[in-house]
């Protein structure tokens, strides 16, 4: 099997010391050294300018198409390169689909720190005070997360405003 070797990785800070780290595409042989490098420069590179490193990388899987045994060797080598740096890993985005994903998969992703979602992650990463106290917006929604309940129940319809029938 091929690769078109296409992967997007975009980088965001939603704190100083918390990176995320999207990943899209296919995570293998061709694609995945791009997430390594993009990794190391998240873990050393701010170390070196700004003498302060992040102290989470959230590495989030949800729009990876595909991850061959290169992908998941890169993965490792993230983790290990990480834990180096005094930085913990943790990989997201897959929880939905784990029953679905070969047992080679499972297996790294409980050998590492993975968290059900980025949401959950970044609301255990972030400090109180923080955008999470605040409002992170969940998901395009448009809803604050500390919202999300009164926002389901507010599109509800109120029985007493239902047409007759």
């Amino acid at each position: 099997m091929t690769s078109d070797g296409t992967i997007l990785v975009a980088v965001e800070k939603p704190e100083p010391d918390v990176v995320v780290v999207r990943v899209a595409g296919t995570l293998d042989r061709t694609t995945s050294t791009r997430l390594l490098r993009v990794v190391e420069m998240q873990v050393h590179v701010p170390g070196l300018i700004r003498r302060v490193r992040p102290r989470r990388v959230l590495v989030d899987l949800a729009s990876v198409s595909r991850v061959d045994a290169h992908g998941l060797c890169a993965l490792r080598r993230a983790e290990s390169l990480a834990r180096r740096g005094g930085v913990r890993l943790q990989v997201t985005g897959l929880a939905d689909r784990r029953d679905v994903l070969p047992g080679e998969v499972v297996e790294v992703l409980d050998a590492l720190d993975a968290c059900a979602s980025l949401e959950d992650a970044l609301a255990a990463a972030l400090p109180v005070g923080s955008l999470r106290e605040v409002g992170i917006v969940v998901a395009g929604s448009g809803v604050p997360a500390g919202d999300v309940g009164r926002a389901v129940a507010a599109e509800e319809p109120d029985p007493e405003l239902a047409p007759a029938s």
